[in-house]
């Protein structure tokens, strides 16, 4: 064992309290911002303040992200084989990087344009508007989906079968995700019909 892994190992338990910590603010930061987003749009529009909102939460993800990967690499530095047979540590992982690349591609292509998401907003070409605020919707129900499907491989993963594989998570996950992105593309067309009578 290195000196490093020795080192890591002592401080396991603030590695861990750090974990927990990343998790719970991505979570709570995806469950409100998600929670907000619908309660926002109940009047078919998205004012400058709500959007200000909205970018606060999403900062606060990030800084959950960021301590989630970090705490979760040094996890792995400080027992390597340990970490390398948990199925549900490498899916974990793996599901950290979809948060991420999930997470650039809402920050780069829809927080801009956050209020142009309203039924309401005559800004863009209809076209434009109906694809992006489409993908909004596509890009938000993965991001919940994702961090609480880490959630529950955090807290359960001790009540998965020993013949569970990294690769069986993954499929189930990208199940869960493929029904929450049909649930939420449904949900924009119906709000998208209110909107218009």
């Amino acid at each position: 064992m290195t000196e490093l892994s020795s080192f890591l190992l002592e401080h396991r338990q603030i590695l861990l309290s750090s974990h927990f910590l990343g998790l719970a603010l991505g979570l709570g930061g995806a469950t409100v911002t998600d929670v907000l987003f619908f309660n926002f749009l109940k009047d078919f529009s998205i004012t400058r303040k709500e959007a200000d909102v909205m970018r606060v939460l999403s900062n606060i993800i990030v800084g959950g992200l960021v301590l989630l990967f970090v705490s979760g690499v040094l996890l792995y530095l400080s027992d390597i084989p340990k970490y390398n047979a948990s199925p549900a540590f490498t899916a974990k992982m793996l599901l950290v990087m979809v948060i991420t690349l999930n997470g650039i591609l809402m920050h780069k292509h829809i927080a801009p344009h956050m209020m142009h998401l309203s039924f309401t907003s005559k800004s863009a070409s209809m076209k434009i508007l109906h694809h992006r605020r489409r993908v909004a919707f596509g890009m938000g129900a993965i991001s919940f989906t994702s961090w609480y499907f880490v959630f529950f491989l955090s807290m359960f993963k001790r009540l998965l079968p020993v013949t569970v594989g990294a690769t069986d998570i993954l499929l189930v996950y990208i199940g869960l995700a493929l029904i929450a992105v049909a649930v939420s593309q449904r949900m924009e067309r119906r709000m998208r019909a209110k909107s218009q009578r």
